[in-house]
């Protein structure tokens, strides 16, 4: 979902004033009247308006003269002003977006690893009753899976099953990350359809260290 970044409103009045200035409506060598005025026009204090003419006398795009007014410099300077200033709120944007991703990624990862523990769980106590066709697989030190990851080596599209948890001596990895390396004595919990046993077992290579 894109974001929109809201500028503060000495920034909105910059970029309005430049916009007036590319448009025409502000002739360039022309005085503008004060502050006061400018604050009565946009309904804002002559402080916010000081800080919005500031930030475009830095650019150029206006020059300020204290006791006399405010001076509009050549267009090129409010156009140019303007195109950063889109650079600039797109890299923000993406900014945004990127934080709100990442919050939404750890959301989506914490529900994960909660209905992967479900599924340890009930099956656990429920052996009998596997619903999700629950196996397990062994990387032996033969295993042509040794040191890949599950991104690496398209496990899904090389087995149709997936992988929920590592077991990794004592620690429980549930929802592995994609690109977590395999290693020698792992033992992979895996769930798929039934035929997708037998190509897990061709591909990990391990025919011998499966358990249904």
């Amino acid at each position: 979902m894109t974001r929109k970044v809201q500028s503060p409103i000495y920034v909105q009045i910059a970029l309005d004033f430049a916009y007036r200035i590319v448009r025409g409506e502000l002739k360039e060598n022309s005085k503008v009247s004060g502050r006061s005025t400018l604050s009565s026009e946009y309904g804002v204090s002559p402080e916010t308006i000081r800080r919005a003419m500031s930030l475009l006398e830095q650019s150029k795009v206006v020059r300020v003269v204290e006791q006399s007014g405010i001076f509009i410099e050549p267009k090129a300077h409010a156009l140019h002003y303007l195109q950063q200033a889109s650079f600039v709120n797109s890299v923000e944007v993406l900014k945004a977006n990127l934080r709100d991703a990442f919050k939404r990624k750890a959301e989506i990862e914490d529900e994960i690893q909660s209905i992967v523990r479900e599924i340890l769980d009930l099956s656990s106590r429920f052996k009998n009753i596997d619903l999700l066709n629950r196996f397990e697989v062994e990387i032996t030190g033969e295993s042509p899976l040794l040191n890949e990851s599950l991104k690496s080596s398209k496990f899904y599209q090389h087995t149709m099953a997936t992988v929920i948890a590592i077991q990794r001596d004592k620690q429980l990895i549930a929802s592995p990350s994609p690109t977590l390396q395999f290693e020698e004595n792992d033992v992979l919990i895996v769930v798929g359809p039934l035929e997708s046993f037998d190509l897990v077992e061709a591909f990990v290579g391990s025919k011998n260290n499966i358990k249904g």
